[in-house]
């Protein structure tokens, strides 16, 4: 039953409740949190699609950029988190900037509700042991976007 409930809360979670979520445990645990609301990527892409020299451009900032960067000064770690819901989608302007995150030797993570207890927690609070690179399921779900972006070179791959 207790599986059953934590389903459905997972599932009914918004992206922007499990934005939030994430921020308050990182800041809790001593990160420091970098977050861009997405008002404020409303506004950036009106502009950049009024703003004639660059109508369609594909080159600006937000375009795909994960929703938090998060970093602990103490830890010395940094990551890149891009939050989804449960069943929300990686878009291809998403996989590809999280690949090149990825290939430039960065930690970048995609995090779902579901992956909290086995991820998302223990990665926050400094707990993370024994699984090593691409073990974990938001490590994992990155490590197949960019080694099948690279392979292919194609954004709109699964």
């Amino acid at each position: 039953m207790a599986t059953e409930g934590r389903a459905l809360l997972d599932r009914s979670m918004s992206e922007h409740a499990w934005q939030l979520t994430v921020i308050a445990a990182a800041r809790v645990n001593g990160w420091e949190v970098h977050w861009t609301p997405d008002w404020v990527w409303a506004v950036i892409a009106a502009h950049v699609r009024d703003n004639s020299r660059r109508a369609g451009s594909r080159e600006w900032a937000g375009n795909g950029w994960p929703d938090l960067v998060l970093w602990h000064p103490v830890r010395g770690k940094t990551l890149y988190v891009e939050c989804k819901t449960t069943l929300g989608r990686v878009s291809p302007a998403q996989r590809q900037r999280i690949t090149t995150l990825y290939w430039a030797g960065n930690d970048v993570r995609v995090w779902r509700p579901g992956y909290w207890a086995d991820e998302v927690e223990p990665c926050l609070v400094g707990a993370e042991r024994g699984k090593g690179p691409g073990k974990y399921p938001g490590e994992a779900e990155v490590h197949g976007i960019a080694l099948n972006y690279h392979r292919t070179g194609r954004e709109d791959q699964p």
